[in-house]
């Protein structure tokens, strides 16, 4: 069972289509904005929690994630003699630009 919601937010009328009507919380896109709607403030607050808690893991991983990039260059440099090539003239023209 799907669900069709008008809003009025302040002088605008909004309309979210096709929300599914037995969850307390739900995505939509049907009016080019993508929102989350909810009548349930402990299950906003559990996808606000979520969501930020995935952006945190994001942050927290980039050390992690620029380590697996040069990994995979000194692999790619021995398995490659055009790509080694290639990251050498580029090192040269940034050091000169420098």
């Amino acid at each position: 069972m799907i669900l069709d919601l008008t809003v009025k937010v302040g002088d605008r009328v909004v309309n979210y289509s096709g929300l599914p009507a037995t969850a307390e919380i739900a995505d939509s896109s049907s009016n080019g904005d993508s929102v989350v709607v909810s009548d349930n403030r402990s299950a906003m607050n559990a996808e606000i929690f979520s969501y930020k808690q995935r952006s945190i893991d994001i942050i927290n991983s980039v050390d992690q994630h620029k380590n697996i990039i040069a990994g995979c260059d000194a692999i790619l440099n021995d398995l490659n003699p055009e790509y080694a090539q290639k990251q050498q003239q580029d090192a040269k023209l940034t050091s000169l630009e420098e």
